[in-house]
């Protein structure tokens, strides 16, 4: 027979994706340029933005990369940088034959945390610049403050959505990388 057993007081109503979202421990990353590893991704982009002058960020609007060419240039720069430590190139251009070579598509080193954190951070800043404190809003009318009740509504609906998403979105990335390796051990 089955050896299930369910408790009574269960309810399933209770239990929300927020539940099984967990938080990600933050991934030590190294810099793309030099040996100094730093507890974020966000940190590393900063340090390479201050210690190295190059901005992944505004590099990766300016030339438009995808998803795609974000990750061969971090491959391409990490493997420069092993190749000769010296190596401090931070300009790029959209026809570096480098963003065509599936061979950069293979992480230089192995879980990589910046490879699957790029996108967190160029989100995080959107969000940052475009953020309005829906508390210092004082509504004056009936109308105004269910309005400002229904926008906070939505606002967490949306936080909801965006961490499902972005759930997803790293099983995906994680999935889509182990193939990647198994492939490459073949």
């Amino acid at each position: 027979m089955n050896d299930l057993h369910y408790e009574e007081d269960y309810d399933p109503q209770e239990h929300t994706w927020d539940d099984w979202s967990e938080e990600e421990e933050e991934q030590q990353v190294q810099c793309l340029y030099c040996k100094d590893i730093l507890p974020s991704a966000k940190e590393v982009l900063q340090h390479m933005k201050s210690a190295h002058t190059f901005d992944f960020q505004n590099t990766r609007k300016t030339l438009q990369l995808d998803f795609y060419q974000c990750i061969r240039l971090i491959n391409y720069v990490r493997y420069k940088v092993q190749e000769d430590a010296s190596y401090s190139c931070t300009t790029f251009d959209k026809n570096d034959s480098f963003f065509k070579d599936d061979k950069y598509l293979q992480p230089v080193l192995e879980n990589d945390p910046l490879l699957f954190a790029f996108e967190d951070s160029e989100e995080e800043e959107e969000e940052e610049e475009e953020a309005i404190d829906l508390n210092k809003v004082e509504p004056t009318t009936e109308l105004e403050k269910k309005l400002l009740s229904l926008l906070f509504k939505a606002k967490e609906d949306l936080n909801n959505l965006q961490g499902q998403f972005e759930d997803y979105k790293s099983t995906v990335k994680r999935t889509f990388y182990d193939t990647l390796t198994e492939d490459t051990k073949m």
